[in-house]
């Protein structure tokens, strides 16, 4: 599943660009440039406040606004719920995120997009034991469709923004590596839908089972020790490419 993730230079510019029209829900908040990102760790999100977009930092681990306790982290939510348990490419199915209790508020009110330049995956029995660094060259930015809620965290009496990022089947970039989920992607022509609280249900269908995936995804191999050290200032250190064909 994907549970790493990067945010570069071009993250930071894409997250400015859409500030343009937007606001940052923290004036002094500015992007910073983080990779490997894991569980529990902060990372920028675009979401709708207001009627219009805005950044904002967030939390990697979804709890439901109503949960009164932080029993789980949700780092990702499967489009298809408890359907499609044998990951069937291409399946176009019922969506059972829709049926979720943890997660049906959220999809239907509480959209993100989160702005990646790399996610991390390994093989389904390894993990990140053998991990793999994916990018997409002729797209520098990845939008990720993910979910978020606003939460009581019951410690510290603050209402804090979490995100989960939404999963598909594989595709054949994840496939390559022995994965069996892929991250949904949104094509950059469908942000502002997928972001809209008043999208409809039919027009998200088309999103979750027909995802959009850029057609030159590339896979690096990457020194499991490298990734040790989460949220970090550098990349890690690329050791081969796998290639696809």
């Amino acid at each position: 599943m994907c549970s790493r993730l990067d945010q570069n230079n071009e993250v930071v510019t894409a997250l400015l660009r859409f500030s343009a029209k937007a606001k940052a829900s923290n004036k002094s908040l500015l992007p910073r440039i983080k990779f490997n990102i894991g569980i529990g760790q902060p990372a920028f999100i675009l979401r709708h406040a207001d009627e219009q977009p805005i950044f904002e930092e967030s939390i990697f681990g979804f709890v439901p606004g109503w949960a009164k306790e932080v029993k789980k982290l949700y780092f990702n939510a499967r489009t298809e719920g408890d359907y499609n348990p044998d990951n069937t490419k291409g399946y176009t199915g019922q969506m059972g995120i829709f049926n979720k209790p943890a997660f049906r508020e959220a999809i239907a009110q509480h959209r993100c997009i989160v702005p990646i330049s790399a996610f991390y995956e390994g093989p389904e029995k390894e993990k990140l034991k053998n991990p793999f660094r994916l990018v997409s060259p002729s797209h520098p930015v990845l939008f990720l469709a993910g979910i978020y809620s606003l939460h009581l965290d019951p410690s510290s009496k603050q209402i804090l923004s979490r995100f989960a990022v939404l999963t598909t089947p594989a595709n054949e970039a994840t496939m390559s590596i022995g994965h069996h989920r892929c991250p949904l992607m949104l094509a950059d022509t469908k942000l502002e839908e997928w972001l809209n609280p008043k999208t409809s249900t039919e027009s998200l269908l088309l999103h979750l089972q027909t995802p959009w995936q850029p057609n030159d995804m590339r896979t690096f191999a990457i020194d499991p020790q490298a990734i040790k050290n989460t949220y970090s200032d550098t990349a890690p250190a690329e050791r081969h490419e796998l290639l696809l064909f």
